[in-house]
């Protein structure tokens, strides 16, 4: 009977051990991931505040090769944030937009339309991204990024959102339509 209560009561301690364990790693990756954001936002807004500040463009451009999974796509989202100082960034957030990883493709298309026209050389790049993949995040993001970076006079990016606004996926539609309406609204402000 001892020898079963000193299993069971090593059981039970390895139990906690175990569940102690895991909030004190679940705390540690809150942590990094806190200090993580709080790090791309000052770049973000080192950038923003002074565009010829290349040493904080250059450190979130260098996070987009982390091979930490959380800085890496948090990284290529900031670079979005930052807008049309972004520029540089454009051929590396066109290179993660066409990797493996669905995370940091949707965030790349997403980035790439808030760099607006700046990104103009990843229009291709987007538009393979709707053709390809009409049915996930990068393809959606890439979508409303057209919209939001080709000129209303780009007969080829109209023709690939509207036949994406027929989709049979409502989010497509619903971003295709986003940027057939992005589309349109640059041809007002012209």
């Amino acid at each position: 009977m001892k020898k079963v209560l000193l299993i069971i009561l090593a059981i039970i301690v390895l139990f906690v051990a175990f569940v102690i364990e895991e909030s004190i790693t679940s705390r540690l990756a809150v942590q990094h991931i806190e200090r993580n954001n709080e790090l791309m936002a000052i770049l973000r807004d080192r950038i923003k505040e002074n565009s010829p500040d290349t040493n904080a463009l250059n450190s979130l451009i260098l996070s987009v090769h982390s091979k930490d999974q959380f800085e890496r796509t948090s990284a290529i989202a900031y670079l979005g944030q930052v807008g049309s100082h972004a520029e540089p960034a454009v051929d590396i957030l066109i290179e993660a937009l066409n990797s493996n990883d669905p995370y940091d493709a949707r965030e790349a298309a997403s980035s790439l339309g808030e760099i607006g026209t700046n990104a103009l050389r990843a229009i291709p790049a987007l538009i393979k991204a709707v053709q390809q993949h009409p049915e996930e995040g990068s393809g959606f993001s890439a979508a409303k990024s057209l919209g939001q970076i080709a000129h209303f006079n780009d007969t080829e990016e109209a023709k690939v959102l509207a036949l994406a606004a027929k989709s049979s996926d409502e989010r497509m539609r619903f971003s295709a339509n986003e940027g057939l309406q992005a589309l349109e609204s640059s041809r007002h402000e012209k």
